[in-house]
């Protein structure tokens, strides 16, 4: 399966973050790169998306939102995670994370 590691980042922590996550996916035996959202034009090629944001006063980063929206068709059909939302959920010890079907 070929996973897309989508993120959008001021300070680029959260590209780090994006890395570490791909390459989790790929020791896993999946094929996944990390890419900027402003990168992503198509995601024909990927069967899975992870999409990732930093967070400023409650709300995500502009491009994250964007790409969510410009892409809401696409990833209501591929299995997708919002990352931000699965690391609070694991922090807090909290239930499963936001899997499934993105809604902009």
């Amino acid at each position: 399966m070929r996973v897309l590691v989508a993120y959008a980042t001021r300070h680029g922590a959260t590209a780090g973050i994006a890395e570490r996550i791909a390459a989790a996916l790929t020791a896993a035996g999946l094929s996944a790169e990390a890419r900027p959202v402003q990168d992503v034009q198509d995601l024909e090629p990927y069967e899975a998306v992870v999409l990732g944001g930093a967070a400023y006063m409650f709300h995500w980063l502009k491009p994250a939102m964007t790409f969510a929206r410009r892409h809401h068709r696409e990833l209501a059909d591929r299995p997708a995670i919002d990352a931000w939302a699965a690391r609070i959920a694991a922090e807090l010890g909290v239930g499963q994370p936001a899997r499934g079907r993105v809604r902009p």
